[in-house]
């Protein structure tokens, strides 16, 4: 009896140690579990694919000079006047010009919508007076009615026009911005004085003077301001062009 007594004690001790061992397993890993999710190491952000440039339209604003006209401005950026004022919604009028004030010069593609403009107002943009100085004659008009033998210039421009019409000018006086300088250069007598008959030029363009007006202006007429083979007569101060008699 005392063997079997004994017996059962090694197998209970036995037991006892292999419950023990197979306890602190599970105790180790719980632990092991345990510091391993307090410790899990934070996640680590991808950074976002960079976002496509946005372009922003440069603005193109312009400074008005001493007696520019709003024909004068579009004319230096190659765009009607007409969309010039219709972006500038600010203006009351075309002539709504005030001298040092910046005005801005829309994109070419920009869509922009119409301000009607009463035809007396359009003199004061453009220089053309519809009521004072209205289209002269068809037989006046009429491109067909002016000389152009002997004319090299090219046809439809303003240098053609006023060969047309003074056809004793040479056709060796190159672009309009030349005219001047050339016709003076060739003996030819030049001025700042307008006269009936004579040749304006300013910039890249030339006029045929029509009248002297008793306040100071000129009547002139003209070809290419508003487009190729389109006549125009404007009324203009006497010191705005540089002639050639």
């Amino acid at each position: 009896m005392r063997k079997t007594i004994l017996t059962g004690v090694v197998t209970f001790a036995v037991v006892s140690i292999l419950a023990l061992t197979v306890i602190e397993k599970l105790l180790i890993k719980s632990e092991v579990q345990y510091l391993a999710d307090a410790y899990k190491p934070p996640a680590i952000a991808m950074p976002l694919p960079d976002a496509p440039p946005v372009t922003v339209p440069k603005i193109v604003k312009y400074t008005v000079a001493y007696r520019d006209t709003l024909g004068d401005i579009a004319a230096k950026y190659n765009t009607p006047w007409q969309r010039i004022y219709n972006k500038n919604t600010v203006m009351q009028g075309p002539a709504d010009l005030k001298t040092g004030e910046e005005i801005i010069i829309p994109a070419p593609d920009e869509i922009l919508a119409d301000r009607p403009v009463p035809s007396s107002l359009v003199a004061s943009a453009t220089g053309v007076d519809i009521s004072q100085n209205p289209a002269p004659a068809p037989a006046k008009a009429s491109i067909a009615s002016t000389s152009s033998k002997g004319n090299l210039y090219t046809p439809g421009n303003c240098t053609w026009y006023v060969k047309s019409k003074r056809p004793d000018l040479p056709n060796n006086l190159g672009n309009a911005d030349t005219w001047v300088i050339r016709a003076r250069a060739q003996g030819m007598p030049t001025g700042s004085i307008p006269r009936v008959g004579a040749v304006g030029q300013r910039g890249i363009h030339v006029v045929y003077v029509e009248r002297i007006n008793s306040n100071g202006t000129i009547t002139i007429s003209e070809m290419n301001y508003r487009g190729l083979y389109q006549i125009t007569w404007r009324t203009l101060p006497a010191n705005y062009f540089t002639y050639i008699y």
